[in-house]
């Protein structure tokens, strides 16, 4: 699952950064050096510049602050860093290199961060020995080119050279919807990043418990996680959130607080109560009521934890292997015995796959098969029109930004005391001016009379609902590839072939 984050920095030093993302560093964050003294190079990363040079960037960035007047002072914010962080299975399940996070990178910087100087870095391995590949953006607070203007720019100039860079609310919201469809594009293991987190735990949290970790040689466990393991168990015990606030004070010793229908914990040691806002979603009123009534359950792995929910998502069912039709389990003893075993794995897959679905019989199979078809067709439909709208949207808000660009200069040459000169010189763009003005009047569109950041709030509050509906075609994928396997499973246990008629019996799914 790809995560961005961000941070504003206010140092001068650029060469500091460069020499983060090219040599080790320890967690302190210190440069790890060799026998000799020499910083040690990292083992596995690519680095390269956009308009700019990766070694000369420190010099580069210092030129135009000069040329602009600006980042002269302490407190100005000189330049900003953001992480892409992509899941370690994504190496393993969908083939992602590290040449893949890089090119990842370029492109979202060339769409959605164009004009800036900017050093784009990746790095095979995460904090920690994660194993999750990243790519790091860095870019010189100061856009150097004049851009085209996007939805989340709501202030004139945004788009100008000389603008310093502003991570606005409406803009982390538009690059998270963006990689959310770059990664569903390339089918990447992905999470809403529009939607708050179930388990909130921020860089201080989580580099606390990695301290602790290191100083004391085992896991250490945050007063934020102490209380999110008392509600899990809590609230499976509790009737009604009266009796979760007595459960909660009487084993964990922890105060719960109500306050205009939310809550907060109180530990002993303490006299401000932890929100349950800074918990996560997974650990509100409304979700605690959930649990207690049943219809929300926390779940506990020792690999990780998840939330079980109505929606929760089987394990995959794999096809079986025809051994009387697969040649080198005839010729291999071996092969043949680790083959009957893994068919074994898959036969219970798709027991208990067919078991949780309450499927009994080839006939149900097929009935769930074009039902759940049916279903993803519905909303691949559901997710054209929405794109085509955006699309849409889009063309009438570029239209109109063109004509805003060129007023001033139409009303010069209306006014008629404009030399010849000028005139010849926005020839192009009274001829831009025309032209969009009649595509507008040629739309038969109701978003003619709708001001530009109407508009952009509409293309936001569609690409929300267009990300809400891939993970669902996401979900109805597996879905319908875990019951065709089945399928294939069940014609192969009971000794027949799969016909063309039974191919035939569910309706085909739309690309």
């Amino acid at each position: 699952m790809a995560i961005i984050k961000h941070k504003a920095m206010k140092s001068s030093d650029y060469d500091a950064v460069i020499e983060y993302l090219e040599y080790e560093h320890d967690s302190s964050g210190k440069t790890i050096k060799n026998d000799y003294g020499i910083p040690q190079l990292r083992d596995n990363f690519i680095i390269e510049g956009i308009n700019c040079e990766p070694l000369s960037f420190n010099a580069e960035c210092h030129k135009v602050n000069a040329s602009y007047g600006k980042n002269k002072s302490r407190n100005e914010i000189k330049s900003h860093s953001y992480i892409i962080s992509f899941d370690p299975r994504d190496a393993i399940d969908n083939g992602l290199t590290l040449q893949d996070v890089q090119q990842f990178g370029v492109e979202f910087v060339n769409k959605y961060m164009p004009g800036y100087q900017t050093i784009v870095c990746s790095h095979a391995d995460g904090a920690n020995g994660s194993g999750n590949m990243h790519c790091h953006i860095v870019i010189n607070s100061i856009r150097i080119k004049e851009v085209k203007r996007e939805i989340y720019m709501n202030r004139t100039g945004d788009n100008l050279a000389g603008i310093k860079h502003r991570c606005t609310p409406d803009f982390e919201h538009f690059i998270k919807a963006k990689i959310m469809e770059m990664c569903q594009e390339r089918g990447l293991y992905q999470v809403n990043l529009l939607e708050p987190a179930k388990e909130r735990i921020n860089d201080r949290e989580y580099y606390l418990s990695l301290r602790e970790k290191r100083i004391n040689g085992e896991s250490y466990q945050t007063r934020k996680e102490y209380i999110r393991c008392a509600i899990r168990d809590c609230a499976g015990k509790s009737n009604s959130i009266e009796d979760f606030k007595l459960i909660m004070d009487k084993e964990y010793d922890i105060r719960v607080h109500e306050s205009r229908g939310r809550l907060s914990y109180i530990l002993p040691d303490r006299e401000k109560g932890i929100t349950e806002r800074q918990l996560g979603t997974a650990f509100t009123k409304s979700f605690i009521d959930k649990v207690i009534m049943r219809e929300e359950f926390y779940y506990d792995s020792a690999v990780e934890r998840k939330y079980k929910t109505k929606d929760y998502v089987p394990p995959d069912v794999k096809k079986l292997v025809d051994i009387a039709l697969n040649e080198k389990a005839q010729m291999n003893r071996g092969y043949e015995h680790a083959v009957i075993i893994t068919n074994l794995k898959k036969t219970a897959e798709t027991i208990n796959l067919l078991s949780e679905k309450g499927i009994n019989g080839v006939d149900a199979l097929d009935h769930a098969l074009s039902q759940i078809k049916n279903q993803y067709n519905s909303v691949a439909k559901e997710i054209k029109s929405i794109e085509l709208r955006i699309a849409e949207m889009k063309n009438v808000m570029q239209l109109k930004s063109e004509m805003q660009r060129i007023q001033p200069i139409i009303k010069e040459l209306k006014s008629g005391k404009q030399s010849p000169a000028f005139r010849k010189e926005h020839e192009t763009d009274l001829v831009i001016y025309k032209a969009a003005k009649e595509k507008l009047k040629g739309l038969n569109s109701e978003l003619k009379g709708f001001s530009e950041i109407k508009i952009s709030k509409e293309v936001l509050s569609l690409t929300e609902q267009k990300n809400y509906l891939y993970e669902q075609r996401s979900q109805m994928k597996k879905d319908i590839l875990d019951l065709e396997n089945a399928k294939h499973n069940i014609m192969l246990l009971s000794g027949q072939k799969m016909s063309k008629q039974h191919e035939k019996d569910t309706p085909e799914v739309e690309k």
